[in-house]
């Protein structure tokens, strides 16, 4: 049994037991307000090691797709793992008592007995799962076999059994490249770009190339995924007909490489913090996101090779490895053109790799030079480690129903909308909390629509819920914005659809239960008037009644503000802010 921290106001002699410092740990209130202080604390700190780690190979690719260097908090713990030795420390120092804490990290576990040796403290360190560090060895194996498969299916579509030659017009010189994703399921809307085409002449259409990087792995729907893309050459452009088969065996000899990668090894706080960088290279958390990293910039470095002009550049940004090897290759083998990026979402508060952009990464030409960006950057804080980065708000293209006339519904004072992240693990954690308050609503015939990350698959959140669906919970798939207008509230997490919320006038309540590290996508200064961040059962079901019992009066305020929120972050979809953005 794990216990946590009870009246840790009093730290009196009473000696505490087990401190619950896994990335799921549950923690006491007043602890975890203490874990977040120390955590906010940690994110200058954090940057400067990743900077100092990195100097001694800044120049190497397979750095730049790695997952230390990524500062992506989501699939690495390396920010978790730094934020648990400065909050112990900080414990230690207020004598505050406990007899262990339980990390789910192998060399975490090493590090801290270290940490507590040199501290002279008879502390013990308990992993929650001894045999993770021999699984992910083999899982490693299976998973870089896999990926690489395929990869190899990809290439052999495009290149035998779907084989088209490539034409370009002849505008060469004048070419838009623009990076975007693609999946079976999106095939029927635009997901990234929606109203960018239609807001150019059929003149201008012509500079326009989307690239992109075809995330299906079943056979089937990546081969149907192809195929639709082979019935638009004038619109799509396949990485994979510049990329070589010899440039998989490069990518492949990646898993070798990396684990010889010889970065600078720092300790903190005196421990042998470089243990875990280097326990980082050994996992294959984004492994995938890396090999595309890789690839894209064998892409571009092939594409130069043809003899293919480009005027313009844009990055899908979210600063993943993949975004790197995009920029390292533009940077590097288009230095005339405008390599540009456009970040098209809202950035959650702790998802680093996407809310910072930083001028060591802009040195080392992994960065596009100018960023354009969806929500107030003021407020994001989008130029704190960065000051040779341009910055401009761009044009809203998934939110380009903002400025449409929406349509009006009867109002729906019970439909609780609930938009579930992309993790599994948040997903999980807000659907338990929504379930485990709902029978306090009944009186209130509450119906709550479920909509799904469109990469969620919905049997494996099924799976892993501890409930059945009651009768008043469904799963939707009707589009975001249809849901909104109809809806008395929204609960969700880490997702652009919260600023969406606010724009709209849906009072939102962010749920962060199973995460020592509370994500939300708002900028820091939006009123919370129309918003609140919750962490248990006993808040949501307060602040969920609290919205639902709202006044005329104070429906009318959320309306109001509503527009400011829609005025300072979303930049309308039109001729002038598309062409601005692609430099026509």
């Amino acid at each position: 049994m794990i216990l946590i921290f009870q009246n840790i106001s009093h730290f009196n002699n009473t000696l505490m037991s087990t401190i619950d410092l896994r990335k799921n740990g549950q923690l006491e209130d007043q602890l975890k307000h203490k874990f977040q202080e120390v955590l906010g604390d940690c994110v200058s700190p954090f940057h400067e090691y990743i900077e100092k780690v990195s100097e001694g190979v800044s120049g190497d690719i397979d750095w730049w797709v790695s997952t230390p260097v990524s500062r992506d908090t989501i699939y690495s713990n390396l920010f978790h793992n730094f934020t648990i030795l400065f909050f112990v420390n900080r414990l230690l120092k207020e004598d505050v008592p406990f007899e262990s804490i339980i990390v789910d990290d192998f060399y975490l576990k090493e590090i801290m007995s270290e940490f507590f040796h040199l501290k002279n403290k008879d502390i013990k360190v308990h992993l929650d799962d001894e045999g993770k560090y021999q699984r992910s060895f083999f899982r490693n194996f299976y998973e870089i076999i896999r990926f690489h498969f395929i990869f190899f299916i990809k290439l052999f579509f495009c290149k035998f059994l779907l084989r088209s030659k490539v034409n370009i017009p002849p505008i060469n010189g004048e070419l838009v490249l623009i990076d975007t994703f693609f999946l079976d399921l999106f095939r029927s809307k635009e997901r990234y770009y929606d109203g960018l085409l239609e807001n150019l002449s059929s003149q201008e259409k012509r500079h326009i190339f989307f690239v992109p990087s075809v995330l299906d792995e079943k056979i089937t729907t990546l081969y149907n995924s192809i195929k639709f893309l082979r019935s638009y050459p004038e619109k799509y452009l396949l990485k994979e007909d510049f990329i070589k088969f010899r440039d998989l065996f490069f990518t492949f000899g990646y898993f070798f490489r990396k684990n010889k990668i010889k970065f600078n090894q720092i300790d903190v706080l005196g421990c042998s913090f470089h243990k875990l960088v280097k326990a980082e290279l050994l996992y294959l958390n984004r492994f995938l996101m890396s090999i595309e990293g890789l690839l894209s910039y064998r892409f571009v470095k092939n594409l130069r090779q043809k003899k293919i002009k480009v005027r313009t550049s844009v990055n899908w940004f979210e600063n993943q490895p993949m975004d790197k090897g995009w920029n390292l290759g533009f940077n590097s083998f288009y230095k005339e053109s405008i390599n540009l990026g456009y970040r098209g979402l809202v950035p959650a508060n702790y998802f680093l790799s996407q809310k910072y952009i930083t001028d060591f990464e802009f040195n080392n030409s992994v960065t596009p030079k100018k960023l354009f960006t969806v929500g107030d950057n003021e407020g994001l804080e989008a130029s704190r480690f960065t000051k040779r980065t341009a910055l401009q708000a761009g044009p809203a293209f998934r939110f380009r129903y903002l400025w449409s006339d929406l349509p009006k519904t009867n109002e729906q004072k019970d439909i609780i909308f609930v938009a579930l992240p992309i993790t599994l693990q948040q997903s999980t954690g807000i659907m338990e909390g929504v379930n485990s308050i709902n029978d306090e609503l009944k009186g209130r015939k509450a119906h709550f629509l479920i909509k799904l990350h469109p990469t969620m698959d919905k049997s494996l959140l099924l799976n892993n819920l501890s409930f059945t669906f009651p009768e008043n919970m469904a799963f939707t798939s009707d589009e975001a914005s249809s849901i909104l207008v109809k809806s008395a509230l929204i609960i969700s997490g880490m997702s652009s659809i919260c600023l969406e919320a606010c724009a709209v006038g849906v009072p939102l309540i962010v749920y962060n239960s199973q995460n020592l590290i509370p994500f939300n996508s708002l900028p820091n200064n939006i009123s919370k008037k129309i918003w609140k961040n919750v962490s248990n059962k006993k808040e949501l079901t307060r602040e969920v009644k609290n919205f639902l019992n709202m006044k005329k009066s104070e429906k009318e305020i959320v309306s109001l503000y509503s527009e400011t929120v829609k005025k300072d972050n979303f930049k309308p979809v039109n001729n002038s802010t598309v062409k601005e953005l692609l430099k026509l």
